[in-house]
């Protein structure tokens, strides 16, 4: 049937062939997507759709049969044109793959050039076919130029050329890698380098010919960094064997550290019991003196006196008590270092100490014309329970320190009371100076031990540094602290707080407060505003009125301008030395107005002049007082002024008030000092006993075997025969004849188990020098059962200063028959000892020496500031030393100095040297 695409058979086969094509097509493709497979199978397609169209056509050129044919010229054109748009593609694939593949070995070689390794092939032939950059540098050349070349075109050294082809030989021979750990090379720059080189044979893919591949690390840093690690090994290996050989040595410098310490134990022991002889014997010298001074203080205070001259001999005295106190601790000062310090806890009179203190330091204070005062609030106590020693040794410490550094104005002394803690009573002391000041950065040094303001060589002001460093531990003892206030050009203002219990007030006070006083006026002249405050003070304390004015100006308005009044003053208190009209001024103007002939005048000076009192007596002043003044002493003035009944003090009291003497005693003094002897005898005989003297222990066993004493005074410290061996021979002597004498000794001796040695030789009992009067006859009723021995006191250092014959006469209040007594002892002893003292020089007699220097060192020691004295007290050095080198010299010197001493003696006496043949 014509238009049905299966009319005809042929019809329908062509229609399935269609159909098994398409699915040929489908499969194929599917596995295999070839495109000319494609483009065949698309020709297959299109001869069927031809056939099929052709089919359908009726005639020959029809419409159907047209495009059948077409179809059919079609399908023989589809696989030419399939072909040529293959070859098309597979043309401009591959030039797209040329394109990739230069790429990527562009890639790979600018990688392998960035490699800082070295990277390089070769062939069998040893050329290079890769090389890398690092590797074209070590040849001096480029990458490229290096393909193509072989080693010995660029490395003309013939060792490295064939160790270099042996290696790449083995590689390709043995078709095994190779790794060479070290290998050296020299490079284009003539470095030395050191590789660690890896060689892996491989196979050319063109020519299957063997070829090597290599990489070579540049290890020289690596290797350099070795040396140098191995270096600083070596180096910390040497360091270690010196290290280790310094412990060596230095447990051998210990081991011999060990045995000298062992050693200066041994010597710091012995030292340590050399430093307590030194010390008893220091303590011996130091107090052999102080017996002079307070034994004929002690004379003389007991004979009739003035009330100056008693005031005089008890400022001595108190002064030599004060320095007594504290010389046991000055020789020890190890004991303050070490804490181990023990404040004393009694009563006692705080104004009367302070007062005491501040008179004692005022000797020191007048030549610079300072005014010296002390003010006591009205509620302090006057009986505190404390140690009254350690406190005057603060205060004499701040107060002497002000007035060193004090050239003009005043240095006061003020205590007021602060607290009260715990039953406690807190005070609080203040000492003011008008001086130099102190400046700020030392303010917090000075406190510390050998601290001084100025420290420089040239400083105008001497001094150790421990007064305030000692001060400062007493105060913080007394549970108080201590500080300073100063600004320099404006004076200093040291203050301490110290604790004192409190004490119940005495039975009956020293100073009574008549009546009579109560409402009295009193006029007050002084220029100076704090001596007006304390005075001002005072009298309000006793019920006075008082008027205080700056001049003696002003005075005399105002006593005339009192007169008018009907008011007149009875009494005027008036400083001496005062600007432009002094007080001496003042009192003649009074005591030549009849207006005033009852008005009494009692002065206070602050000088230290000794025409004052004359004076005073000339114009009929009733009363006058040294500066600072004592609220005691100033109450017994006033009360002296005014006529009222006097009030004895309590030293005079004392005096008078003498225990009744015991009986007669046969007193045997075993003494080498002449002048302590005079002493001694002096004082026994005034009480009643009979002394007989020994100069030495030999002659006082010799009298005990022959005569019959009730007592013997034993020195210690004598030449042949000492205090001890002497007190031995007296006991073993009176073991085989019976009989008991009591013995007292008297050294100078005061350390710590001198009692317990005394007492241990067989002495009844101890005193030590310098003797005070009132300690050896308490001992002596001690010994013989009247009442107990006193309370040893403990001594202060001398104060050396150059001999002064006025300063000797005001020592013995004047009393020129003891000193004159005294001299002639000294200048008879004197000869003596210096003939003996040449006498051992030339016998190379060492102890005669050390004894005959030490007697007339104590002889002359009363004339304490003369040269003779140091010479004689290095002689005597020398003697203990055994070195008598220089000797001669010496003793030239000691005979010059007690030839320029004698005549100065022989002129107290009256005599001339010519006639005495000296």
């Amino acid at each position: 049937m014509r238009g049905s695409p299966i009319a005809r058979p042929a019809d329908f086969l062509g229609a399935v062939f269609l159909v098994a094509v398409l699915i040929v097509f489908l499969r194929v493709y599917r596995r295999a997507p070839d495109r000319m497979t494609w483009w065949l199978i698309l020709s297959i397609g299109i001869h069927a759709i031809s056939q099929q169209m052709m089919a359908f056509s009726q005639d020959l050129y029809d419409a159907f049969f047209t495009v059948g044919h077409v179809y059919k010229i079609l399908g023989y054109a589809a696989p030419l044109l399939g072909f040529s748009f293959l070859q098309l593609a597979t043309i401009v694939e591959q030039r797209r793959t040329e394109m990739a593949l230069r790429d990527s070995q562009t890639r790979l070689r600018q990688i392998i050039d960035l490699v800082p390794h070295m990277i390089f092939a070769k062939d069998a032939q040893g050329r290079f076919i890769l090389a890398n950059r690092a590797v074209a540098e070590a040849y001096g050349t480029t990458p490229e130029e290096l393909l193509g070349t072989t080693d010995a075109d660029h490395h003309p050294l013939g060792d490295e050329l064939n160790h270099f082809r042996r290696d790449d030989s083995d590689v390709i021979q043995l078709r095994r890698a190779k790794f060479v750990p070290e290998e050296a090379m020299i490079d284009v720059h003539g470095r030395r380098r050191i590789l660690q080189t890896t060689k892996i044979p491989f196979t050319l893919s063109r020519s299957s010919e063997p070829a090597v591949l290599g990489v070579a690390v540049d290890i020289t840093e690596l290797k350099q960094a070795e040396e140098r690690l191995r270096a600083a090994h070596d180096e910390l290996e040497r360091r270690v064997q010196e290290r280790t050989a310094q412990l060596a040595q230095a447990n051998r410098e210990l081991a011999e550290a060990n045995v000298a310490l062992a050693q200066a134990k041994e010597a710091a022991e012995a030292a340590s019991r050399a430093k307590s002889a030194f010390l008893a014997n220091m303590s011996h010298e130091i107090r052999t003196p102080m017996n002079a001074v307070l034994g004929m203080t002690e004379l003389v205070l007991d004979s009739r006196l003035t009330a100056e001259q008693r005031e005089y001999l008890a400022a001595v005295r108190e002064s030599g008590e004060a320095l007594l106190a504290i010389l046991n601790d000055i020789l020890d000062f190890s004991k303050i270092e070490a804490g181990k310090l023990v404040l004393e806890c009694a009563p006692f009179d705080l104004p009367e100490c302070l007062g005491d203190t501040m008179k004692s330091l005022a000797v020191r204070a007048h030549p610079k014309g300072l005014e010296m005062a002390c003010s006591i609030a009205a509620d302090v106590p006057e009986i505190v329970v404390g140690d009254s020693v350690r406190l005057r040794q603060i205060v004499v410490n701040l107060v002497g320190n002000a007035i060193k550094f004090t050239n003009e104005g005043e240095v006061v002394l003020e205590v007021w009371r602060e607290a009260e803690e715990n039953g406690a009573l807190v005070l609080h002391f203040a000492v003011r100076d008008t001086g130099i000041g102190i400046p700020r950065e030392k303010q917090a040094t000075i406190f510390d031990a050998f601290e001084q303001v100025d420290t420089s060589t040239t400083r105008r002001h001497t001094g150790t540094g421990l007064g305030l460093t000692i001060s400062r531990k007493l105060v913080e003892l007394m549970g108080g602290r201590i500080w300073v206030e100063s600004e320099p050009g404006r004076g200093s203002t040291f203050h301490f707080t110290a604790r004192f219990e409190p004490a119940p007030p005495p039975p009956a006070p020293l100073f009574a407060e008549p009546d009579v006083l109560r409402g009295t006026r009193v006029l007050v002249v002084d220029d100076s505003a704090t001596n007006r405050r304390i005075l001002e003070g005072l009298f309000r304390r006793w019920q006075m009125e008082s008027f205080c004015v700056g001049s003696a100006r002003e005075a005399i308005e105002a006593l005339v301008e009192a007169q008018r009044a009907g008011r007149s003053f009875p009494l005027v208190v008036a400083d001496a030395h005062m600007p432009e009209m002094d007080g001496f001024a003042l009192a003649e103007r009074i005591k030549h107005d009849v207006a005033f002939e009852s008005t009494a005048v009692l002065l206070l000076s602050s000088g230290d002049r000794p025409g004052d009192a004359a004076r005073c007596e000339q114009l009929g002043v009733e009363s006058w007082l040294r500066k600072p003044i004592k609220g005691s002493e100033l109450l017994q003035a006033v009360l002296t002024a005014l006529g009222v009944a006097r009030i004895e003090t309590a030293e005079a009291a004392s005096a008078e008030a003498q225990p009744p003497r015991r009986r007669p005693l046969r007193i045997l003094l075993a003494e080498d000092s002449l002048v302590n002897q005079k002493l001694a005898v002096g004082l026994l005989e005034r009480q009643g006993h009979s002394v007989f003297v020994a100069n030495h222990g030999r002659e006082a066993v010799a009298a005990i075997q022959s005569q019959r004493f009730d007592l013997v005074l034993m020195d210690v410290q004598m030449p042949e025969m000492d205090g001890f061996e002497a007190t031995g021979a007296i006991r073993r002597w009176e073991a085989g004849h019976g009989g008991h004498v009591p013995i007292i000794a008297m050294t100078a001796h005061a350390m710590k188990g001198d009692r317990e040695r005394c007492l241990g030789a067989g002495m009844d009992a101890y005193v030590a020098k310098p003797i005070r009067a009132r300690e050896l006859l308490a001992t002596i009723d001690a010994v013989f059962g009247h009442r107990a021995a006193p309370v040893d006191v403990p001594s202060a250092e001398v104060d050396q200063g150059e001999f002064d014959w006025s300063q000797a006469l005001e020592a013995v209040n004047g009393d020129q028959r003891l000193l004159r007594d005294v001299v002639e002892v000294i200048l008879e002893e004197t000869p003596r000892l210096l003939d003996a003292i040449r006498k051992a020089i030339d016998a190379r007699d060492l102890a005669g020496l050390r004894l005959a220097a030490h007697t007339l060192k104590g002889s002359i020691r009363f004339f304490a500031g003369s040269r003779a004295y140091a010479t004689a007290f290095e002689m005597e050095r020398m003697g203990q030393a055994g070195n008598l080198s220089g000797a001669e010299d010496m003793l030239a010197t000691l005979e010059a100095e007690v030839k320029r001493l004698t005549p100065v003696l022989l002129h107290y006496l009256g005599r001339d040297c010519a006639t005495t043949g000296t």
